[in-house]
């Protein structure tokens, strides 16, 4: 099973990572819409602007993937 954390460029990804990597769980950052697509589990940080973090994530090109991944294919 792969894990991805979205990479935003906001919140705390790298605690997060750290988190994950510190309970020995394999774990890779998603900076593109391809990756979206070749992980399990996506985990997509705390972020304190939603506003913000969602212009970011445009910006990445990765609203549109995720939002196919997450709300019609149902992907955790």
């Amino acid at each position: 099973m792969k894990l991805g954390i979205v990479n935003n460029s906001l919140g705390n990804v790298g605690s997060v990572y750290r988190a994950f990597d510190f309970f020995k769980h394999k774990v890779s950052f998603i900076n593109r819409p391809n990756d979206v697509k070749n992980h399990d589990i996506l985990i997509l940080a705390g972020v304190g602007n939603f506003k913000t973090a969602v212009k970011k994530l445009k910006g990445y090109n990765l609203l549109e993937e995720l939002n196919e991944s997450v709300l019609v294919k149902k992907k955790p």
